[in-house]
C-alpha cells in the first residue's frame, strides 16, 4: 500500500472511533458482543478495529473471521471495551474447558491512552468472576513492544514461545 492510501485510511479511522481520555472518563465497562444492543453495527465496529491490526488483510477475510468467531459461541467469547458508549477496544477469546481463556485478538484505539492495560485489567476482574484461572497467548510476536506490553501487565513467557497469566496466583489489580 501506498503511503498517501495509509494516512487516508489512518485519518479515516480517527474520525470513526472518536479519542477518549478514560482517565477522566466515568463511563467505562466490559461488554460480551451478545449484550451489545445493536449487534449488527457492533460487528461492523469490530471488524474496523480489527482492520487497523491487520491492515494488510482483506477486509472480507476479517468479517468472515468475525462471523465465524461469533457462531461459535460455545468455544469463542468477544469482549468489547466501552467508554462513554463508543467501541474502543476488541478481544476474542478461544475458551478452552471453561478454565482457560487463550487470547486470540485484542486491539485498541486510539493506542498510547492507557486504553489497552485498563481493557486488560477489567478483563481479568469479569474472567475472575466467570471461573477463569488462567490466560494464555499461544503465540507472541516478535515485536517488542507487544512483548512488554504483555509482560508489564503479569504475563510470564512459556516454554512454547507463548505468554501466560495464572489468574488465581496473583491478586486483582496487582497483575
Amino acid at each position: 500500500l501506498s503511503k498517501n492510501i495509509l494516512r487516508l485510511w489512518l485519518k479515516l479511522l480517527k474520525k470513526l472511533f472518536q479519542t477518549y481520555s478514560w482517565k477522566k472518563s466515568r463511563k467505562i465497562k466490559v461488554i460480551e458482543e451478545r449484550e451489545y444492543a445493536s449487534r449488527k453495527d457492533l460487528h461492523v465496529k469490530i471488524i474496523k478495529l480489527l482492520t487497523t491490526l491487520y491492515f494488510e488483510e482483506p477486509v472480507g477475510n476479517i468479517k468472515k473471521y468475525v462471523e465465524k468467531c461469533i457462531h461459535d459461541r460455545e468455544r469463542r467469547k468477544i469482549y468489547v471495551l466501552m467508554v462513554d458508549q463508543q467501541v474502543c477496544g476488541v478481544a476474542i477469546f478461544n475458551i478452552i474447558q471453561g478454565t482457560i481463556a487463550s487470547l486470540m485478538e485484542i486491539v485498541v484505539h486510539p493506542r498510547g491512552k492507557g486504553y489497552g492495560t485498563m481493557f486488560l485489567e477489567m478483563l481479568k476482574e469479569r474472567f475472575r468472576r466467570e471461573g477463569i484461572i488462567r490466560i494464555t497467548i499461544p503465540v507472541i510476536a516478535s515485536n517488542e513492544e507487544v512483548k512488554y506490553f504483555y509482560l508489564k501487565n503479569g504475563f510470564k513467557k512459556t516454554v512454547y514461545g507463548g505468554m501466560e497469566l495464572d489468574l488465581e496466583k496473583c491478586a486483582p489489580n496487582c497483575c
